[in-house]
């Protein structure tokens, strides 16, 4: 009678090890594709930038005209993503910014951000 107790759990243990061995093979794989296919879906891109790499490129508006310091830079105030900032003009370009004007963040600076005029389309 004890042996067969014995028999039937190490049966038992042997079925239920087989089935976690491939519960593992086979539940992790779909497991693994299931979180991938969520995370692609739903989630957050894995290239998230923030800090000063997440305003470069982006396009902010000039909120008071830009003027020359003494050292012939343009400068000025933009609004970007809800806050203003002071800028400066990459270039040493002589052009006429704004209030309303659009341009492209280029490089930050501490909390100066260099920008860039874009050119409106010519109207035909």
């Amino acid at each position: 009678m004890i042996e067969q107790i014995l028999i039937s759990i190490s049966i038992l243990a042997a079925i239920a090890l087989l089935a976690s061995v491939l519960a593992s093979d086979i539940l992790a794989p779909v497991l693994a594709l299931l979180h991938e296919w969520f995370n692609k879906r739903f989630g957050f891109p894995r290239n998230v930038k923030t800090g000063s790499e997440g305003l470069i490129n982006q396009l902010a508006v000039v909120n008071s005209e830009f003027e020359e310091d003494e050292f012939g830079i343009l400068s000025g105030k933009v609004f970007l993503k809800g806050e203003l900032w002071q800028a400066k003009v990459k270039t040493n370009e002589h052009i006429s910014l704004k209030s309303g004007d659009k341009v492209k963040v280029t490089g930050v600076k501490g909390l100066m951000l260099e920008i860039d005029h874009i050119e409106s389309p010519v109207a035909p």
